[in-house]
């Protein structure tokens, strides 16, 4: 019978040869050392449990108030920290001075929303104001480079997109929508 149940031929064999089963005039029994190891839950393990699980966390707390702090004996060397401005002002970042061309408040509206972003070092301003003194010697305004790139969240300053059938400032070799296959 056990061997359809666990569908295994020769499975009960091996149980009443090992002494985990015996066939009785009843049916199947399994010997009594199994009551060792299965509990049963009316027994009141759960409650036995909680109560060691009580004593326990008792205990801890008693040693956790006699026990000194380990913390508190150590000398503490108090830092004074310093804000990110304060750090980036420390470093090599010396004043910049602007074109005449270049108002000092549109340069600085351009410094403080880099500023907001990661990677505003002093070399990618040195290199902002290049790109800005470039363009600007395409012709291009400051204030619309800037107000533009700011406007669109970019963290790079670019020339405008042509209009009204002039050339853009870049115009390398193109292709027609029919060599593309558009």
């Amino acid at each position: 019978m056990l061997d359809d149940i666990a569908d295994l031929p020769g499975f009960g064999e091996a149980m009443a040869s090992s002494g985990w089963v015996k066939q009785t005039t009843d049916g199947i029994v399994f010997p009594g050392f199994f009551n060792e190891y299965n509990v049963d839950p009316a027994t009141g393990s759960a409650s036995a449990n909680a109560e060691r699980q009580r004593r326990y966390r008792d205990k801890k707390k008693v040693e956790n108030v006699t026990e000194s702090n380990v913390t508190r004996d150590v000398t503490v060397t108090h830092r004074e920290e310093k804000s990110r401005e304060e750090k980036e002002g420390s470093e090599k970042s010396l004043p910049i001075s602007l074109p005449d061309w270049l108002p000092a408040e549109l340069w600085a509206d351009w410094h403080t929303y880099r500023n907001s972003r990661k990677g505003w070092t002093a070399k990618a301003k040195e290199l902002s104001l290049k790109t800005l003194t470039e363009l600007h010697g395409q012709g291009h305004s400051p204030k619309t480079i800037i107000e533009r790139s700011i406007e669109r969240g970019w963290t790079g300053l670019f020339a405008p997109a042509a209009q009204n059938g002039q050339q853009p400032a870049f115009s390398g070799p193109q292709k027609t929508r029919k060599e593309l296959g558009v």
